[in-house]
């Protein structure tokens, strides 16, 4: 290896985290940064979406998604995980980080040629010619994609979190500054089309800026990088046709503008959920891969993130679901009215969404692809012909309740084949599963007494459901942490954060 390559890659003096105390540390302090990161990304993305949503019509937004559903079912193939395959490694050298990015190439050009290839049957299947001509526009995302530079997988590698965090930062707000821009120019679907192809540009320019590494094509690693690749590209298909099986039946029996209100209750509903678990389960990859010879540290590891998991689910799910009436029309316009109900029931279907990001995080560092891939197409087996049947007999707000409804019942298969995995028992899920249940149960309760209140304005409702829900769901989480005589979890790690700050203040007041 030259000078410069010894440079650019990481020693392997890098953060250790062996230790307990340090894991921990490392594994906090990652996934504050994360959650530092979707909390910023999810303000702008609110921001973003209800310009959006007053300058655009669910029409546009409705073709829009259906163009994206008809590039991401070959898109989709390109997600073979050489990222993670990487972060497993622990200090992957040159060769397989160039390794990596020729592969990421290959695939993305033979995923564009695809792309373009099934254009016209997108217009067949939506039976519209604009889904065609967007599809041919935004699937050059797919090709920039493979150029994307690997180097920035050291942030993950070397639980840098803060350069992580800058990076995906950078990126949102050249994104937002790139949609805005176009749609106040174009005011149609089209100015969302190209911001797309240019956001993408932005990003690779971005990566390079980001970190000094400079890839070079090579194909030494090729075969051992897509052994483990194979298998995640199987999980990642049956996860992804699982998750958007209900927009595909939505949009092919539905008008643009019902899609448009599908897609957009389910940013609305779904991803103050995601945005934060799925950071979380980011930073904590790297800190799983570094437990795996520790079967006891990786065990108590996985109850504790169970349990934290459950407790951002529950509390953002129903919450979204529980302030629906009055959030759908305040954030979106009257124009969007349509989706209140798609809303509740997405809020709902939330939660087992969040959790399958933790159960599929712990499952894929430990090398678990076989019962992954498993447990996500029994899923989609059961998925498909229900929510058929459902759109059928209620239309989109049928398929959303169904989603959601199933995606409860799949829980239970996850949470069993997660149990072969890595060796807990029931009484560790139930230990850090009851208290969150009960907080959620005392949340529901006080959204309910606010709904019987008549004649609040929507924004006074909604604030008053906010702060007595939160005070609900917070307090008794922490009543029923303090009865349970204070196990670890998260409800430890927040109140140990907190007393460290209050003494660091302390000490530099005194």
């Amino acid at each position: 290896m030259s000078a410069p390559d010894k440079a650019i890659i990481p020693a392997d003096g890098a953060p250790d985290a062996g230790g307990g105390p340090e894991m921990r540390g490392h594994a906090i302090r990652g996934a504050a940064w994360m959650m530092t990161l979707r909390l910023a990304v999810r303000l702008l993305s609110i921001a973003n979406t209800a310009i959006l949503a007053r300058l655009l019509t669910p029409t546009d937004f409705g073709l829009m998604a259906m163009a994206s559903l008809a590039l991401s079912v070959v898109a989709v193939f390109g997600v073979s995980g050489e990222d993670l395959a990487l972060i497993r490694l622990g200090r992957p050298s040159r060769e397989y980080l160039d390794s990596a990015w020729t592969l990421k190439i290959i695939i993305s050009v033979v995923i564009f040629i695809c792309a373009l290839a099934t254009a016209p049957l997108a217009r067949l299947y939506f039976r519209s010619i604009y889904v065609e001509l967007i599809v041919y526009l935004i699937s050059l995302r797919v090709l920039l994609d493979g150029f994307m530079n690997i180097g920035t997988v050291y942030f993950r590698i070397d639980l840098d979190f803060a350069k992580e965090f800058r990076f995906l930062v950078y990126r949102k707000l050249c994104d937002v500054a790139l949609v805005l821009s176009c749609v106040l120019m174009i005011r149609n679907f089209w100015g969302l089309a190209i911001a797309i192809v240019l956001s993408k540009i932005s990003e690779v320019i971005l990566s390079y800026a980001m970190h000094p590494f400079r890839p070079r094509l090579r194909l030494t690693k090729v075969r051992e990088i897509w052994s483990f690749s194979s298998w995640t590209l199987l999980v990642w298909l049956g996860a992804y046709f699982a998750g958007k099986a209900d927009e595909y039946i939505v949009g092919a029996t539905n008008s643009p503008a019902v899609m448009g209100a599908y897609t957009v209750g389910a940013e609305v509903a779904v991803t103050p959920t995601t945005d934060l678990i799925q950071p979380v389960m980011r930073a904590m990859f790297p800190v799983y891969s570094r437990l795996l010879n520790d079967t006891e540290r990786l065990r108590a590891a996985v109850v504790l993130v169970i349990g934290a998991t459950a407790s951002v689910c529950l509390a953002t799910g129903l919450g979204v679901s529980g302030i629906a009436r009055e959030l759908t029309p305040l954030l979106l316009g009257p124009q969007w009215e349509k989706a209140t109900s798609l809303v509740f029931w997405l809020g709902i279907g939330g939660i087992p969404v969040g959790m399958n990001f933790c159960i599929y995080s712990i499952m894929n560092v430990t090398n678990k692809f076989r019962l992954t891939t498993i447990t996500v197409w029994g899923r989609l087996a059961l998925l498909v012909p229900t929510l058929i049947v459902a759109g059928r007999w209620g239309g989109a707000p049928a398929i959303a309740a169904a989603q959601a409804g199933l995606g409860f019942v799949a829980l239970f298969a996850d949470f069993f084949m997660l149990r072969l995995a890595v060796r807990y028992s029931a009484a560790d899920l139930v230990g850090c599963l009851y208290r969150p249940l009960a907080a959620a149960l005392a949340m529901v309760f006080v959204l309910h007494v606010v709904d019987q209140m008549p004649h609040l304005p929507l924004l006074t409702s909604m604030i008053l459901k906010i702060v007595t829900g939160g005070i609900a769901y917070l307090g008794t989480l922490t009543v029923a942490w303090f009865f349970a005589r204070r196990p670890d979890g998260v409800e430890a790690l927040v109140f140990g954060i907190c007393a460290r700050f209050i003494r660091r203040r302390a000490q530099s007041w005194s």
